[in-house]
């Protein structure tokens, strides 16, 4: 089952899923997920039976074993990625960032350009001793 939501306006950062079921007398909460638009890869962000709210979503029986639910996003800019430089991000871009975000992509930025990371050899060493 698909259901779409047109939504006309860019969504960034933390954002909280709640999916209910609509009854009669009382909406009943199936279950719920959050996700962070930085760490959506190829625009798919997929949920299973395990990575949903509540824990016992993963327990029921009701709930098919290859039960996922898949959010598709698209790209509100055509020239700009999360693995973009701030420098290299465009206008519109920059704009839409409050203060504090912007502050905080040059704090990050600051700690990723100081780091010193391992060569080849140094990551073999690492990774299997």
């Amino acid at each position: 089952m698909s259901i779409e939501i047109p939504i006309s306006m860019s969504l960034g950062g933390d954002i909280y899923f709640r999916l209910k079921h609509k009854g009669g007398m009382k909406n009943k909460l199936i279950c719920r997920f959050a996700v962070n638009t930085s760490f959506v890869i190829d625009n798919i962000a997929t949920f299973t039976k395990e990575t949903v709210d509540p824990d016992k979503v993963a327990k029921d029986a009701r709930y098919h074993p290859d039960f996922k639910i898949e959010v598709f996003f698209s790209d509100s800019c055509p020239y700009c990625s999360p693995e973009h430089r701030v420098e290299k991000v465009c206008v519109k871009c920059i704009s839409r960032m409050e203060e504090e975000e912007l502050e905080n992509w040059y704090k990050i930025q600051e700690i990723l350009d100081g780091h010193d990371y391992p060569n080849h050899e140094q990551g073999v060493m690492l990774n299997f001793n």
